[in-house]
């Protein structure tokens, strides 16, 4: 990953501190989004691969969930999120909260370099009520926002490499035609919210193109 926004500190962090084996990938900064996720992704094991960007925050529970839709089903191949910021019907709507930005402790990395902290609390809070008046619900959809998908590797691997649309993101809709094509479905979990903030540069995507770039 080629990101300059402290993505890579941080999740050497993870790496060093976290009790899961984390593997950060460095690519060259003129990469592209596509192409660095075609890196990553030829380093993952496992029957599952997801990719999320770097401008959202996750919520509790949030991987179990996209994984539970994701075996409830052999046909479907692809998993999303609710969002803030997504198209309908993927997403939930205006949301009751407003992010802000709290105070950093003197020994904190981010103070160092004078990033703000956010307070991601109402998100965990609104998510958790969306959870609870939405819970076991899904959808089927033609296509997802690109900010969160889960995908099952036979899926996966049909798709790949994924191309690119622009420097900051990958041709999605020609991915999710392929799925469809290949019989998948794709489908969004209605009880999962995950914060987009939604820079407009990974939510641009190709139209209605109807085949490779």
């Amino acid at each position: 990953m080629a990101s300059l926004d402290g993505t890579a500190e941080y999740l050497a962090g993870l790496s060093d501190a976290g009790p899961v084996a984390i593997d950060v990938l460095h690519t060259a900064s003129d990469a592209g989004v596509a192409a660095a996720y075609n890196a990553a992704i030829a380093q993952t094991r496992g029957e599952y691969v997801v990719l999320l960007t770097n401008d959202t925050i996750v919520t509790a529970h949030w991987l179990e969930h996209l994984v539970a839709l994701a075996d409830s089903s052999a046909t479907i191949g692809v998993v999303g999120a609710m969002s803030n910021r997504a198209a309908a019907p993927q997403s939930v709507g205006a949301v009751p909260y407003r992010l802000s930005t709290t105070a950093i402790s003197p020994n904190s990395p981010h103070g160092e370099d004078g990033w703000p902290a956010i307070d991601t609390e109402p998100v965990h809070r609104f998510a958790q009520q969306w959870a609870t008046e939405n819970r076991g619900q899904w959808f089927e959809a033609d296509r997802l926002s690109p900010f969160c998908l889960l995908f099952k590797r036979q899926v996966l691997n049909r798709v790949l490499p994924l191309e690119p649309d622009s420097f900051f993101t990958f041709n999605a809709d020609w991915v999710f035609r392929k799925v469809r094509e290949s019989g998948f479905q794709i489908a969004c979990c209605r009880d999962l919210f995950v914060h987009h903030f939604a820079s407009r540069p990974l939510l641009s995507h190709s139209g209605n193109k109807s085949d490779r770039p």
